[in-house]
């Protein structure tokens, strides 16, 4: 008999715990500015700079023009199946913002402003149609189909996502401006690994760039 109590208690306990661990769960969940596991939630941060005013025209924009005709003159054939041309001038390898610039570029010469694009006034870029975007662009450009890899290159060299107004979805970073190549060589890899939260959006802070000064196209 007093076998039975024992186990009988024991079993009486589990559900007791179960109950109290519940619980306490609801109550983290209330408390302001905590995720559900208990972590301090982590904000996207909006700090905004406006770079355009460091950009010495007279020194850069010459030489940002002729480096974006080069590039233009060697991709485009390669892009356009001729391997006889592309062949006598090899692309070097650039980093992915710079890669990014002269893909902008690029996919405007082609018509293909309805898969994605710089947004009106330079400061950022939209991916308008995903799923042509992995197939047609990402392809061509950086040698990959998963969208989740473009997304987290663009995390890893600081790009910010809008989360709210006519620029929903697009993505923006304060040294990556239209017809200002330069600029983009001061974006630098983040080389810290990432704390397994999820930032939430902020969309209150976000920066308004119609406000600002538009940043023309290169030609």
């Amino acid at each position: 008999m007093h076998t039975t109590h024992l186990l009988h208690d024991h079993h009486m306990t589990v559900p007791l715990r179960k109950d109290a661990k519940r619980i306490k769960q609801k109550r983290i969940k209330k408390l302001p500015g905590l995720t559900a596991n208990g972590k301090v939630r982590q904000f996207v941060k909006h700090t905004y700079v406006d770079r355009s005013n460091e950009y010495n025209a007279e020194k850069y924009e010459a030489d940002d023009e002729k480096e974006m005709e080069i590039y233009c003159s060697a991709y485009l054939p390669k892009l356009n199946g001729d391997q006889k041309k592309s062949s006598a001038q090899v692309v070097k390898r650039k980093a992915f913002p710079l890669k990014l610039q002269y893909m902008l570029t690029l996919v405007e010469e082609q018509g293909m402003q309805r898969i994605v694009s710089w947004l009106p006034h330079g400061r950022g870029f939209i991916i308008r149609d995903a799923e042509k975007f992995s197939l047609e662009v990402m392809a061509k450009y950086f040698r990959q189909t998963k969208l989740s890899s473009f997304v987290r290159q663009l995390n890893i060299y600081g790009f910010t996502r809008i989360y709210q107004g006519k620029d929903k979805g697009a993505y923006y970073h304060e040294y990556f401006l239209r017809g200002k190549l330069s600029l983009s060589t001061s974006i630098v890899r983040s080389k810290v690994k990432g704390n397994k939260i999820r930032a939430a959006s902020s969309p209150d802070d976000e920066p308004d760039f119609y406000a600002m000064k538009s940043m023309p196209p290169y030609f």
